[in-house]
């Protein structure tokens, strides 16, 4: 049985915690049992992509079949560990089995992309209605183009702003989901939204609700939606706010439950990534302490199945679930890396075969027991001014095991 919170009831329960002085953040609601069908694969492992300390070079591509330098614009990988990249010529794709190929489509390269196992969906500003969506194997192309009728606003009328799609687009169970708004300097026109489109129907759902971001699960069997807690009553720029999690009906795009934050969350937790796998919700956060250059974080696993609970096995530590084992991605100091950028921080990258429910090896203790793939070295990173810059990481996967 699916779950849709009565408004009745929600609003009463909205009221009780209000009059107990409990945080609504970490109101709990039952896990939406969502129509979509859940895909078994996995990319094999270990599959990653090393990303050079400069831009200039290609970047190489390791997976059980072997390593080779890749070039373009990274990155977007397939549930089947195939890696696509964007360069002059077009898409190129690197098999996960050593085959390589591109599609005909010569200087196609898109601003933003979304993928998931039944498409590979991209955006390009140049072009600000159009979404194209790639089978994995990049041998299918169908192209969306969106009216600007079905944009419900008056906003872009004789102001000089323009409508545009924006986002990561995901196609999921022949669906795609892409964001929308009006771009202007004028911060007073702020409509923006969401589109479901199905063939040829295009429906907008969620006007000027606070979204923040699309994260589809791994294995397809969800779409959850990331929103500013605060709502959009105040237009401060960059600031830093408190945000939720949601996740929405595919069917119709309105929220089918809320499932808030953990307990002693605040806005200085930072989502790195959202799955779900089973009825089991899982949201990866940069947990920061202070402010500034001054500013420490740790990795922090927290799962949702009725209420929020830390994996404290997988605290410190970044992982991704792959076909036969699992990467573990560890800052070399565990204290304070992650507070810098994505790749600028020295981290080591062990992977771990065996069965992936086994999560007894000690990942929070550093210990772990497996082959490491990569290490910071004077070989390997940049140093510079007292600061270490090491490639970044890139690799994909579940959050969790497969149940």
């Amino acid at each position: 049985m699916r779950f849709v919170p009565r408004p009745a009831l929600a609003a009463i329960a909205a009221l009780l915690l209000l009059a107990s002085g409990c945080d609504l953040l970490s109101a709990e609601a039952e896990v939406y049992d969502s129509p979509l069908s859940a895909d078994d694969r996995r990319a094999p492992g270990p599959s990653y992509l090393q990303m050079p300390v400069r831009q200039q070079g290609g970047a190489v591509l390791h997976t059980p079949s072997g390593t080779r330098v890749v070039r373009g614009a990274y990155d977007w990988w397939t549930r089947d560990g195939d890696l696509v990249t964007a360069a002059a010529g077009g898409l190129l794709l690197y098999g996960a089995d050593g085959q390589d190929g591109r599609v005909k489509d010569r200087g196609l390269n898109p601003d933003q992309t979304g993928s998931t196992g039944e498409a590979i969906s991209a955006l390009h500003y140049s072009d600000r209605f159009r979404i194209d969506v790639f089978s994995p194997d990049l041998a299918d192309r169908r192209t969306i183009v969106v009216p600007a009728s079905a944009f419900d606003t008056d906003q872009a009328s004789g102001s000089g702003a323009e409508l545009q799609l924006h986002g990561d687009p995901y196609t999921l169970d022949g669906v795609t989901w892409v964001e929308w708004g009006v771009n202007s300097e004028d911060d007073t026109l702020t409509d923006h939204g969401l589109f479901r489109i199905e063939g040829d129907q295009i429906d907008g759902v969620l006007r000027n609700e606070p979204i923040v971001r699309l994260y589809p699960a791994y294995d397809g069997s969800a779409l959850m939606l990331l929103r500013q807690d605060n709502g959009e009553d105040e237009d401060c720029g960059g600031c830093v706010v408190e945000q939720d999690l949601v996740e929405l009906d595919p069917e119709t795009g309105e929220v089918a439950a809320e499932y808030g934050m953990p307990p002693g969350y605040d806005r200085d937790w930072r989502v790195d990534a959202v799955d779900k796998v089973g009825d089991t919700v899982a949201v990866r956060f940069r947990v920061y302490d202070g402010e500034g250059r001054d500013a420490t974080a740790q990795w922090q696993l927290w799962t949702y199945d009725g209420e929020w609970a830390e994996r404290e096995e997988l605290a410190g530590v970044r992982v991704w679930f792959q076909d036969g084992g699992r990467l573990v991605e560890r800052p070399t100091d565990p204290a304070g890396s992650p507070s810098t950028s994505a790749g600028a921080y020295p981290a080591t990258l062990t992977w771990v075969p065996g069965e992936t429910g086994d999560l007894s090896d000690g990942e929070a203790d550093g210990e772990v027991d497996g082959e490491v793939l990569f290490e910071p070295s004077g070989a390997t990173c940049r140093l510079g001014r007292g600061e270490e810059f090491c490639p970044q990481l890139s690799t994909t996967g579940s959050l969790l095991p497969r149940e």
